[in-house]
């Protein structure tokens, strides 16, 4: 078969996984060093490798298996491949090179801006481009800003970014660029992983080129024809194509190209959305107004002598209260500004003792911090009314000793959103407490600042809200019912309330923890939001226990980019309703799985001795979970209704089976990062391994402490503007 009429290059990124790890790999110091670089190469010269053979991740053998393809059918000449790396610069295939551990998704973008200069990479790849006519990006979010794109390009040239949506922003929209976007859901549908996908699609392409010769012109001559090629290799549409009876009709190419264009512009509003115009910014951020993330308190204490080990409480005579700390006394600086406390979680115990020393103190907080209280409105939602007056709300903030009191709300959430008399009820019964509470606020004495809330249903609403907060004189209001918003509800409600705002104005955001929006939500007005969201998902989530600074190349807006891992569940033995012998079992094998753990911790095992303790113990944990719960059925239900629950009961095992397997690819993927290792917080440092390991309050809310200090740190860098610096 002759050669092509034109050239083809594909450009992909390096991977962490490499042919050879040997101690004493390179890293980024040594490549800032040419004769400590030349020093080390010869140290390691026994595990050099061309680049194309180093590389080992699953994109890369993916392209692999694709160039290989295409060059059996085309010639080797057809196509040529340049792989970024993070420390050698932009590669030829064959260049030889020593294992080294270096990313730029680990750099802060003004490191990748700083490093990319040094290793010539835009440079480089200009003088590279002018030989291409066709040329593949297979590149994540951080390799894409080391290119600092555009590029010079030649008229004739096409060049097409495969890569997430959510890189879609760093890509010009230029003529001859075509973005070829992914989301995480197309993962499923291309048969693939999602750190591999973009391996994955390109090798579809070659198999495509493989079979017909006119799909490369074809391509060449109109780059959005991939669109139509990669349709068809969907898991979705080749089962309809198999399934004899299914009559409906795959869309032809028009009808699919229309579909990615749509697709794409929903993706650039979506991102283009949350860029604030200056036209638009808010007159309080205008006068410099900054942003506070408040947590709420949920008694979330943590025992700072315990033993894991033998996982005991070390208290001795002393109260929980009296011995646990609070997050902000185990890390050297608090991981938020200022907390809130709901009036409707205090019993009267607890308030007297409140009363006796202040919030402050209760709390143990530094009385330069902040403490907000509000009354607590999902706690009484069902209420036709809030069970507190004004008058005592009023009360209790002063004698409590906060900083910031909250009217009384009642929110408009869910079918109270729905039923229009409810709405305007709840909507009125609000705006009504908000004036009693600053008239009754101004006829006293009091020593805390007012907040008004203004509920909603729509952006009209609130802002009609928030105007009437204005008119009564409040310069702290509280936007309420957001929690089942998206981020982009609450941005439409934002730019509609943001003309109304003036300068000296502060907003607070009720149950929002989206850093994807925060720095727009900031500039549209909010100063201050709440969420224990990042705490919370610790023991909550099924999947995104442990937060990490790990960058995501392919994720969707909403997820923020950042990697989330799912904690190893080793759960404590529950004795009730069990057989001596099948507790005694069970022990043994709680034991195990954390003998193996803890010694995988200590790199004294590998990482299929500790998931197999893990899993054999998940396993029998599961099968005795099943059997306390039919034996207290037994031993509580008439025979007359027992068949059926139990019958219910066996169906709910067999679904839980199945989730069983899916753990154990979670639990090999935090074991293979080891993301405690990589993490600085107090909590890592201080306990390591046992960090990751679902079990009790003392393991669980260390991680939500953990989570927490990370998330302070991706909101701040959200912030910033620049993902990458922290404010």
């Amino acid at each position: 078969m002759p050669g092509l009429p034109y050239k083809i290059l594909v450009i992909s990124s390096c991977t962490g996984k490499k042919a050879h790890n040997p101690p004493g790999m390179l890293l980024l110091d040594d490549f800032r060093d040419r004769e400590r670089l030349r020093l080390k190469e010869q140290e390691l010269s026994g595990f050099m490798l061309p680049a194309v053979q180093m590389y080992t991740g699953r994109q890369h053998c993916f392209l692999r298996e694709g160039l290989d393809l295409l060059r059996t059918m085309y010639g080797h000449g057809c196509i040529d491949l340049k792989i970024l790396s993070a420390g050698y610069g932009l590669l030829d295939e064959e260049e030889r090179i020593a294992p080294y551990n270096v990313s730029f998704s680990e750099m802060k973008s003004s490191e990748i801006t700083e490093w990319a200069l040094q290793l010539e990479v835009k440079e480089k790849l200009e003088q590279i481009l002018v030989d291409y006519d066709l040329v593949f990006f297979l590149l994540g979010d951080s390799y894409l800003r080391a290119l600092s794109l555009p590029v010079v390009t030649e008229e004739r040239q096409k060049l097409v970014f495969i890569t997430g949506w959510s890189c879609a922003e760093l890509i010009p929209d230029l003529e001859n660029y075509l973005v070829v976007g992914t989301a995480p859901a197309d993962a499923t549908s291309f048969g693939s992983a999602l750190v591999s996908l973009k391996g994955r699609l390109f090798k579809l392409f070659c198999m495509e080129a493989v079979k017909d010769p006119d799909v490369l012109s074809r391509v060449f001559s109109d780059p959005e024809y991939l669109h139509c090629l990669l349709y068809r290799h969907r898991k979705e549409v080749r089962e309809q194509c198999l399934n004899l009876f299914n009559e409906a009709e795959i869309p032809s190419c028009e009808e699919i190209l229309a579909g990615a264009r749509q697709t794409a512009e929903q993706y650039r509003r979506k991102f283009a959305g949350f860029i604030i115009k200056e036209k638009y910014l808010a007159d309080n951020y205008r006068a410099g107004k900054q942003i506070r993330f408040f947590m709420p308190e949920w008694n979330d204490r943590v025992d700072p002598d315990y033993d894991f080990s033998g996982d005991l409480h070390m208290r001795g005579e002393k109260t929980p209260y009296e011995h646990d700390q609070y997050a902000h006394e185990i890390f050297p600086t608090p991981n938020y500004d200022g907390i809130l406390v709901s009036l409707a979680v205090l019993d009267n115990g607890k308030k007297e003792q409140i009363g006796q020393d202040g919030i402050h103190r209760f709390l143990r907080f530094s009385e330069d911090r902040p403490v907000m209280a509000d009354c607590g409105a999902f706690n009484y939602i069902a209420m036709e009314e809030p069970p507190f007056t004004t008058a005592e709300v009023l009360e209790s903030y002063e004698t409590l000793g906060f900083n910031f009191g909250v009217s009384i709300d009642h929110l408009i959430v869910g079918d109270f959103q729905r039923d229009p008399i409810i709405k305007r009820k709840r909507y009125e019964m609000t705006q009504r407490n908000a004036e009693e509470f600053i008239n009754l606020y101004r006829a006293g004495k009091y020593s805390f600042k007012p907040i008004g809330v203004a509920q909603g249903w729509d952006p009209p609403s609130y802002r009609a809200s928030v105007k009437k907060l204005i008119d009564h004189g409040y310069d702290y209001i509280a936007l309420g019912s957001l929690i089942p918003k998206t981020s982009r509800q609450i941005y439409e409600i934002m730019r509609t309330v943001a003309p109304v705002l003036p300068e000296y104005i502060d907003v607070h955001l009720f149950g929002i923890t989206r850093t994807e929006g925060i720095r727009s939500f900031h500039q549209l007005g909010a100063t201050s939001f709440d969420s224990a969201g990042p705490l919370r998902q610790a023991w909550l989530s099924a999947r995104s226990n442990y937060y990490s600074m790990e960058r995501i190349e392919d994720s969707e807006f909403s997820s923020n980019g950042y990697k989330k891992y799912a904690a190893i569940r080793i759960p404590f033995v529950n004795p009730k309703y069990l057989p001596d012998s099948l507790v005694r079992e069970l022990a043994e094998l709680e034991q195990a799985a954390l003998a193996a753990v803890r010694i995988y911790g200590k790199r004294q095992t590998d990482i299929a001795d500790a998931l197999h303790a893990v899993a054999t113990y998940e396993k029998n944990h599961n099968d005795a979970r099943f059997i306390r719960l039919e034996n207290k059925l037994i031993s509580e239900k008439k025979s007359a209704i027992l068949a059926e629950e139990i019958e219910k009961l066996r169906r709910k095992k067999a679904k839980s089976e199945l989730q069983l397997g899916h753990h154990k690819e979670l639990y090999r993927e935090v074991l293979e990062k080891r993301p405690w290792e990589k993490c600085d917080c107090t909590i890592c440092r201080e306990i390591g391994i046992e960090v990751i390991i679902f079990r009790g309050n003392n393991r669980n809310r260390r991680r939500g402490f953990h989570n927490t200090y990370i998330f302070n740190r991706q909101y701040r860098l959200a912030v910033s503007g620049d993902n990458n610096q922290i404010i």
